[in-house]
């Protein structure tokens, strides 16, 4: 599963207190998401997992071409990948919770947060998520 595959990754590319905090912020998004806890963690980011270009390995990079084909995490900073991460970890089983979130959060991003928004949309897609 492509979680499995980002978790190996931010849990190689980050510091041990960097891959904690993500753990507990996806942890608190995944059982009770608001608008507050998505936007704090997510403009924490960069300040706790820093902005370093992923290492990714071959076989991982072939890992998510599988995944969702045709697509690549090469050159993605570790900032982008743990957003996208936390998108990922997000507790969608009240849909319109749901949207007004990642509504709010569309709203108040920067553009780094943006463009990390816009990538988590095609693992979304790819899940076939029904919102």
């Amino acid at each position: 599963m492509i979680e499995d595959l980002f978790e190996e990754l931010l849990q190689k590319n980050t510091s041990e207190e960097a891959w904690n905090w993500l753990k507990e912020r996806s942890s608190l998004l995944n059982k009770d998401a608001n608008a507050v806890q998505l936007n704090t963690a997510f403009t924490s980011v960069p300040r706790k997992t820093g902005k370093t270009i992923t290492e990714i390995t071959s076989g991982q990079d072939k890992n998510v071409k599988e995944l969702c084909p045709g697509f690549s995490l090469e050159g993605w900073t570790i900032d982008r990948l743990s957003r996208v991460y936390l998108l990922m970890k997000l507790n969608s089983s009240n849909k319109e919770q749901y949207v007004r979130i990642i509504e709010e959060l569309f709203k108040a991003a920067e553009m780094n947060e943006l463009v990390a928004f816009q990538l988590w949309q095609i693992f979304f897609i790819h899940k076939k998520v029904k919102v």
